[in-house]
C-alpha cells in the first residue's frame, strides 16, 4: 500500500513520465510504429499501475465525434457541435495536407489521432489511471502537452496575456488566493474547460470514479506540465473552499495531492508561484523537473519592470510616489493590451460544451475582464534540474522530448 510520502520519489516520477510520454507522442506514432521505435512507447510498470485507464478523454471524445458524424442533429451532442464541427474540418485539412485517409469508422483509430481526439477550445486531452500493488489506492491525472499538428493546441501556448488567477470566469474557480496573482491566459482557459466540461472534464469524472481520501497524482509534460500545476492549484482551493459554498462538492473528498511537472513552461507570474508555494512547499508536494538545455521552461519570456517590486517598498516618499505613477502607467498599458487580446480569447473559448455545475452556482461569466498588468512569468513548484547533453541535430526541440527526459531521469535522479 502506498504511504503518503512527499518530495521527489524516483518510482513516482518514472511512472508519471511514462503516462506523459504516451499522451505526448501521438504525433510521432502517426509516422512511426511504436513497436519499431521504442522512444515513443509507453513503459508503465503494470506492477504499479493498471495500464488500462479508468478514463481516457480521447476515447470518449472519439466515440461522440463518430456519433456526431453519423447524426449531426443528435440532441445529446448539441452543446459540443462546435467542437465536433471543428474536429471534422481539421481532419479533412489533415487528409489534404498529408495525402492520407482518416478511418472515420474506426473508434480506436480516431481516439489515437491527435488532430481529432481533443476537447475544449484548445483540444486538450487527459487520462485517469489507477494504482495497483504498492500504489493501490492512488490515482493519476495525466494531461497531454502541445500537439503541433493540431492548430488550437499549439495556439494555446502563444496566448500569453496575463489574467488574474482568482475567480477566473466564475466566482467559484480559484487558482490562487492572492488577488494580484496572474496566470497565462491560454493555459487558464484550457485548464478551465478541461476541468469542468460536463462530459469529458476532470472534476465530474474524478468525483464519480475516485473514492474519497484517495491520493491523486497530477502530471503533465510541456504544455501539460503548466496545466497540471493549475489543476493542482484548483483542487487545493476547491477542497479548502474558504467561503464554504462547495460548488464542486470536493470539500469532503479529502484527496491528498501531489504533482509532477516535466518541462514546465511558466504557468504564471511570481505572485502566483509564491501563492502556489504557500500550500505546496511545506510538504514538498509539487515537483517540477526541467532539462537545463530545454528551451520550453524558459517561456513565456519574462519582462520584469520596477512595478513588479514596488509592493515590497515600505517607503512612501515623494520620489517613490512619482515612481509609482510611472510604473503604474506601464502596468496599465500591459493590462490594456491584455484586455484587447482577452476579448478575442474569451470569444474563441466559448460554446465548446456544457460546464459542470453550470446551473448550480458556477455563475460563469465569459465577459468578466480579468486582465493583469504584469509579465513577470516564472516557474511554479519545487524545481529540480536535469543536465542535458548537447547533440548536433537539425531538430530544434530535441532536448524537450519526453523520451530525453526519460533517459536523463534514469541516469541522474534514480533515487
Amino acid at each position: 500500500m502506498l504511504t503518503h510520502k512527499n518530495g521527489y520519489q524516483f518510482d513516482e516520477a518514472q511512472s508519471m513520465l511514462e503516462f506523459c510520454l504516451d499522451l505526448d507522442s501521438q504525433d510521432d506514432r502517426l509516422l512511426i510504429q511504436p513497436e519499431v521505435d521504442a522512444r515513443f512507447t509507453q513503459r508503465v510498470d503494470n506492477a504499479r499501475w493498471d495500464v488500462n485507464p479508468v478514463f481516457d478523454s480521447r476515447e470518449v471524445v472519439a466515440i461522440d465525434l463518430l456519433k456526431y458524424i453519423a447524426n449531426p442533429r443528435d440532441a445529446s451532442l448539441a452543446p459540443w457541435r462546435k467542437l465536433f464541427a471543428d474536429s471534422r474540418t481539421r481532419g479533412a485539412d489533415w487528409e489534404i495536407k498529408t495525402g492520407k485517409k482518416i478511418r472515420w469508422d474506426d473508434v480506436q483509430y480516431v481516439a489515437s489521432h491527435p488532430v481529432l481526439n481533443g476537447f475544449g477550445p484548445y483540444q486538450n486531452a487527459w487520462t485517469l489511471h489507477k494504482g495497483v500493488g504498492k500504489f493501490a489506492g492512488a490515482y493519476v491525472i495525466a494531461i497531454r502537452g502541445t500537439v503541433f499538428s493540431n492548430g488550437p493546441s499549439a495556439m494555446q501556448d502563444f496566448i500569453l496575456n496575463p489574467v488574474h488567477a482568482d475567480q477566473f470566469l466564475s466566482p467559484s474557480v480559484r487558482f490562487a488566493q492572492d488577488p494580484k496573482a496572474a496566470i497565462h491566459s491560454g493555459f487558464a482557459h484550457g485548464t478551465f474547460a478541461m476541468l469542468l466540461d460536463e462530459k469529458y472534464g476532470i472534476v465530474p469524472v474524478v468525483s464519480d470514479k475516485v473514492p474519497q481520501g484517495s491520493r491523486i497524482f497530477i502530471t503533465g509534460h510541456s504544455q501539460g506540465a503548466a496545466l497540471a500545476t493549475l489543476v493542482h492549484a484548483f483542487f487545493h482551493f476547491a477542497q479548502a473552499d474558504d467561503n464554504r459554498s462547495d460548488v464542486f462538492k470536493l470539500c469532503e473528498r479529502n484527496y491528498p495531492l501531489k504533482s509532477y511537472a516535466f518541462a514546465q513552461p511558466k504557468p504564471g507570474d511570481a505572485l502566483f508561484a509564491a501563492d502556489f508555494a504557500r500550500h505546496t512547499q511545506q510538504d514538498d508536494s509539487a515537483i517540477v523537473i526541467n532539462n537545463v538545455l530545454d528551451p520550453v521552461p524558459q517561456v513565456p519570456l519574462t519582462t520584469q519592470v520596477v512595478g513588479d517590486v514596488m509592493d515590497y517598498l515600505p517607503s512612501r516618499s515623494l520620489w517613490i510616489k512619482c515612481l509609482y505613477t510611472v510604473v503604474g502607467g506601464l502596468a496599465f498599458l500591459v493590462r490594456c493590451v491584455g484586455w484587447l487580446a482577452e476579448i478575442s480569447v474569451r470569444r474563441h473559448a466559448s460554446d465548446y460544451g456544457n460546464y459542470y455545475k453550470h446551473d448550480d452556482g458556477l455563475q460563469m461569466d465569459h465577459k468578466l475582464d480579468k486582465s493583469a498588468g504584469t509579465l513577470n512569468f516564472t516557474a511554479a513548484g519545487h524545481v529540480l534540474t536535469l543536465i542535458g547533453t548537447p547533440v548536433e541535430t537539425e531538430e530544434l526541440f530535441i532536448q524537450h522530448h519526453a523520451y530525453i527526459y526519460r533517459q536523463l531521469l534514469s541516469q541522474q535522479m534514480p533515487g
